[in-house]
């Protein structure tokens, strides 16, 4: 509580004790300022008359203290522990006793993570790779003061490789500069045996090889040796102990252009050939074609050369050529050049300039004599050269003085203000060749511009006044398509009178325009310049338009000047107000920040940095805004956490920390992991509230290319190289390291089984780790069960660790089942042995239907049901005594209904009936039931029959129950066919399941035929005898024989059909005669039609010619007109 005046009382009695114990607090002083904390009313306060507590104040000093470490400098590895030791000495140097809570470590302003035991510190906070310069501080005591002691701390990671991407050698000798930084400084110690080198190349057969190079030199930072293998290409792999990854190096060989040109200078119409050589860096000539150039003449590439035989051929024009020759180059020689110069000459021209201008009173015009190589301006004279000034149709002859010109190129003579005109020079030269060139000459002309800056404000015309001034000094009249203006402005008006020139819709800015007058015919063009200043509103100009802001939640955007397109602004501070906004949600929220201005950069601090994108707003003079985006960034280092696994067991985890601030939640961002090789595969996971990312290692998949396909495949036992990386806001060097996969111990569990035949439960196998207890996904099983018909099968483990198999194919019964992995080469040998037992379901059997006629219908129906419904397609044995001792078995399946209605041939009497399941899948009780048979009264009924002969008519008896009507089966009847009054055929036979017979006539002969039926039993049923009739006539027929054609000795067929005339049907099993006749001989040939009416005969031995035929009846009860037809047989 704070001092008040109800406590004076109170504190003078403190005071007075306190004095009378002995002025303990005697040196301290004590004020009644009103801020002094003392003990609240009620405060226990306990003194003491020993001397325990006393200390001298008025002679006490506080020790000094030193902080001693073994080094100034210590260097860790980024994945490594991060351990020093350290003391705090007194003046007497005694070690003093120091907790975690004595000491502090810093990095700058910010305090880093440590762990502090028996005088060891351990820096726990991720540091990144760098140098730091660490503070550890000795808080001090009442005893000792505090001390402070500054050391520094680098912090390396893997080996960099750091080389050339490709190097030229003589093929022999090669030399390769290469550098290892470990990501603090560049290793200058170089240890060869740490390198490991490998040369991969080509030979000229087109093998590849490879060879690892270990006679080798490391020399002023260049790994040095040399090769005898010859190759066509070739590269070096170079490895070092602990570097992130190999880099490869293309090794060519160095070559060299060798041209030579034949001549100095060449005619125009000359072949212009240069002749040239490759040579490479060990002198041998290289053979080369025309794709393997590239030719360039003054810097233009030339691509219609011709090469030929080591010759290039060129097609040049009149001038100096610089000739550049390139040899291109592949993968094994490097590109080489070299230059040479081609001089081709022609005809004599003179160079002189198309327009000349002139004051108007003398005019000066630069001449050249020239054959496109050398100057001949010398040989210019009055002889062979005459100048003419034509103007107005008149031509004057101008006198020119040559000797002078030989040395300065150029004529000079008065023109007294004869413009326009025309100067027309003729040059003769020895052969009498005439070279005429004309020369116009106009006025100079000046542009004036007033003023020639224009300052206007944006929104604003820009109004300024161009005059043309002629040779004579004055002003020549314009339009505005005289002139032209350089830069493109909006729109431009012109008032001819004034010559004001007007120009509209300038934005902000400093225009430097070009005003040209084009000239005509009397006058030349000249130009003049104008500045126009167009000032606008203030705009904010800075290095960016967006910033990173990481968990330091600082920032700096430099402000490189606020201009108003023209002039810069100066500005302080208080010119400025910055806020910071971002979106959450629909919500727009703000964030405290605090900032300071250094020439013109911004230095901000936001109060947080709750954002992904936020609005920074840079207001002027509350007017001009500037927004700059900030996008939130975290940096991170990444470290591993476990890298060892079991097959299909576990996670990979790696953690993430914010190295800005270690306390940062990285949830839901996300983390990557690469395998390295030559195709990549790469996986995301999501980091949890722990910053840790888990990577499951049966989710895990590599790219295989073993079997000469590409496919994925699971994580095997091995070590695997991954890189792991973040993206998006996140920002870290990445880490590649190495994951390893063991081989699992995995424990196999099956659920016991023991269900109805039927059921939709499945047999469950379970497969865990058996050292964590984690479920095993993905994996093969394999299941015996030799009491199955497929003996073996394999199921695969779900995410959850877990195979089902169905068990609805097995019946009922007890199976031997045993599990074991399938997978040895990643697993070690386990296996679960059980029984799998299916259980019969339950059902009941009952029959009805047991008293019955002889052989009359259903002899009982059986009906299967469970909980009263129907079971289907059950197998059921039924066991029915025919006597008291013997029995036939019979095997059914129940309907849809559950029924199974079966009819038996049984004598009459009582039969007994036993009814087993003949069904695994089914358990019931045997029943046993008693069929009574008794004796039927039946009734025979044989209608009259007519039929042809050979007609397939069948002559039909039935037997019926008189009671029901039904038919009697299995009835043993007699037919009696008489063929006269006291002979007949005797059939006897037994009913069919319809109760008929039924007596073929096939065999009957034309004629009238008496049939008397009777039973043949009569202990099981009566009948009375019927007496019916069969008649049988003879078969009206129709001969059809069709006409064939064939080679002398093929197997023909002639062939001849029967039919029945009135029927329509054919008559099969009757004799044909087929009579052929080669000329005026026959050969009679007799067949019988098959089952088709066909009767054939084969034509093969016949002889080449036409046969006609003549086909007949051969059967005394088959009547038909003779037929004809031919057979040609052709050679």
């Amino acid at each position: 509580m704070k001092f008040k005046k109800s406590n004076i009382l109170l504190i003078v009695i403190a005071i007075f004790l306190l004095m009378s114990i002995g002025s303990v607090c005697a040196s301290e002083n004590i004020t009644d300022n009103g801020d002094i904390d003392i003990a609240d009313d009620g405060t226990n306060v306990v003194l003491s008359d020993t001397d325990d507590n006393v200390a001298d104040d008025s002679n006490q000093e506080k020790t000094n203290t030193t902080i001693v470490t073994e080094k100034e400098k210590y260097e860790f590895k980024q994945d490594s522990n991060k351990n020093f030791s350290v003391y705090v000495k007194d003046n007497k140097t005694d070690n003093i006793d120091v907790n975690k809570s004595d000491l502090t470590v810093s990095n700058g302003n910010k305090s880093v993570s440590f762990d502090y035991a028996s005088s060891i510190i351990t820096i726990t906070e991720a540091l990144p790779v760098g140098n730091y310069n660490l503070t550890i501080n000795y808080l001090g005591n009442e005893i000792y003061f505090n001390s402070t002691k500054v050391i520094e701390v680098g912090i390396y990671g893997n080996n960099t490789i750091e080389t050339v991407t490709s190097v030229v050698c003589n093929g022999k000798d090669i030399e390769i500069p290469v550098t290892i930084n470990n990501g603090l400084e560049n290793i200058t110690n170089l240890i060869k045996d740490n390198f490991n080198l490998t040369l991969v190349y080509t030979n000229e057969t087109g093998n590849v090889s490879n060879m690892s190079i270990t006679d080798f030199n490391i020399e002023n930072g260049k790994i040095k040796f040399t090769t005898n293998v010859a190759f066509i290409a070739a590269n070096l792999t170079i490895d070092y102990v602990n570097a992130t990854e190999p880099k490869t190096v293309i090794i060519k060989i160095s070559t060299e252009v060798q041209a030579n040109v034949s001549k100095d200078k060449f005619e125009s119409e000359e072949i212009k050939n240069i002749s040239i050589e490759i040579i490479d860096g060990q002198g041998n000539l290289l053979n080369i074609s025309k794709n393997d150039l590239k030719v360039f003449d003054n810097g233009n590439e030339i691509t219609n050369f011709k090469y030929n035989n080591s010759n290039i051929t060129l097609d040049l024009d009149v001038g100096v050529h610089n000739i550049t020759i390139v040899y291109k180059g592949n993968v094994t020689y490097n590109e080489s050049k070299t230059q040479v110069v081609m001089k081709v000459y022609g005809n004599h021209t003179l160079e002189v300039p198309e327009v000349v201008v002139s004051n108007g009173t003398t005019v000066e015009i630069p001449i050249k004599l020239t054959d496109g190589v050398d100057d001949f301006t010398s040989l210019l004279n009055s002889s062979n050269t005459n100048v003419t000034l034509k103007y107005n149709e008149t031509n004057v002859t101008v006198d020119v003085d040559w000797n002078p010109v030989k040395d300065t190129h150029k004529f000079t003579f008065d023109l007294n203000r004869i413009v326009p005109t025309t100067l027309v020079i003729n040059y003769t030269d020895e052969n009498g060749k005439s070279i005429i060139k004309n020369v116009a000459i106009k006025f100079s002309t000046q542009v004036q511009i007033i003023p020639e800056t224009v300052n206007i404000t944006e929104g604003e015309n820009a109004t300024f006044i161009v005059t043309v001034i002629g040779a004579d000094g004055k002003r020549i009249n314009i339009t505005k398509e005289n002139l032209t203006i350089t830069k493109s402005v909006a729109n431009n008006k012109f008032n001819e009178t004034t010559g004001n020139l007007t120009l509209i819709g300038l934005t902000r800015g400093v225009y430097d325009l070009t005003i040209t007058f084009k000239g005509n015919d009397l006058n030349n063009t000249s130009k003049a310049n104008v500045i126009i200043n167009v000032r606008g509103a203030p705009e904010i100009i800075t290095n960016g338009t967006s910033i990173n802001v990481n968990s330091t939640k600082k920032g700096e955007i430099q402000i490189i000047n606020i201009t108003n397109g023209v002039d810069t602004l100066d500005f302080t501070k208080d010119d400025l107000n910055l806020t910071v906004t971002y979106k959450d949600g629909n919500e727009t929220k703000n964030i405290t920040i605090e900032w300071n201005l250094v020439n013109g950069t911004v230095a901000f601090t936001l109060e947080n940095a709750n954002f992904t994108t936020a609005n920074l707003t840079i207001a002027y003079n509350k007017t001009t805004i500037k927004n700059i985006t900030l996008n939130r960034i975290y940096n991170v280092i990444i470290e591993a956490v476990n890298t060892v696994n079991e097959y299909h067991d576990g996670n990979f985890t790696f953690k993430v920390t914010d190295v800005d601030d270690s306390t940062t939640s990285l949830k839901g961002k996300t983390l990557s992991l690469t395998f390295k090789g030559n195709i990549q595969t790469g996986f995301s996971t999501t980091i949890d509230e722990n910053n840790i990312g888990s990577y499951k290692t049966a989710n895990l998949y590599v790219f295989d290319q073993s079997g000469g396909g590409l496919s994925m495949k699971q994580l095997e036992v091995g070590n695997y190289t991954v890189e792991m990386s973040v993206s998006g806001a996140l920002k870290a060097t990445k880490l590649t390291t190495n994951i390893t996969v063991k081989k699992a111990n995995i424990k196999i569990e099956i659920a016991p089984y023991k269900e109805y035949y039927g059921s939709d439960k499945n047999i469950t196998i379970t497969v865990t780790n058996a050292n964590s207890g984690l479920a095993v996904p993905g994996i093969i099983l394999r299941l015996d069960m030799p009491q199955t018909s497929g003996k073996t099968y394999y199921l695969q483990t779900n995410s959850d660790g877990v195979g089902r198999i169905s068990a609805k194919g097995l019946i009922g019964g007890d199976y031997d089942l045993t599990v074991s992995n399938n997978d040895t080469k990643n697993m070690n040998n386990a296996s679960t042995k059980t029984t799998v037992t299916v259980m019969k379901i339950p059902v009941k059997i009952a029959a009805s239907g047991l008293t019955v006629y002889y052989n009359t219908g259903a002899t009982a129906t059986i009906k299967v049901t469970k909980d009263g419904k129907p079971v289907s397609g059950m197998y059921l044995l039924v066991r029915l005594y025919t006597t008291s001792t013997k029995y036939d078995d019979y095997l059914f399946q129940t309907n849809s209904k559950g029924q199974v209605s079966f009819s038996a041939s049984l004598t009459v009497g009582k039969h007994k009936m036993i009814i087993n399941s003949a069904d695994n899948r089914y358990g019931a009780s045997q029943v046993t039931k008693t069929i009574t048979v008794k004796k039927a009264s039946a009734k025979i009924t044989a209608k009259k029959v007519t039929d042809y002969y050979k007609g397939a008519k069948y002559f039909t008896v039935k037997l019926t129950n008189t009671k029901n009507k039904k038919p009697i089966y299995a009835a043993k009847l007699n037919i009696k066919v008489f063929v006269s009054k006291n002979r007949y055929y005797n059939y006897n036979g037994n009913t069919g399941a319809n109760g008929e017979i039924r007596l073929s006539l096939e065999t009957l002969k034309p004629g009238t035929y008496k049939v008397v039926v009777s039973g043949a039993d009569s202990k099981d049923f009566t009948a009375k005898e019927v007496t019916s009739k069969i008649v049988i006539k003879k078969a009206p027929a129709k001969l059809t024989p069709k006409k064939l054609t064939a080679k002398k000795g093929a197997k023909k067929y002639f062939k001849v059909t029967v039919k029945n005339k009135k029927t329509k049907k054919v008559i099969k099993g009757v004799k044909v005669k087929i009579k052929v006749y080669t000329g005026k001989k026959a050969k009679t040939f007799t067949a019988k039609t098959n089952a088709k009416g066909i009767a054939k005969i084969l034509t093969n031995k016949l002889k080449v010619g036409k046969h006609k035929v003549v086909v007949a009846s051969a059967d005394k009860y088959v009547t038909a007109k003779k037929a004809k037809s031919t057979i040609k047989i052709t050679k």
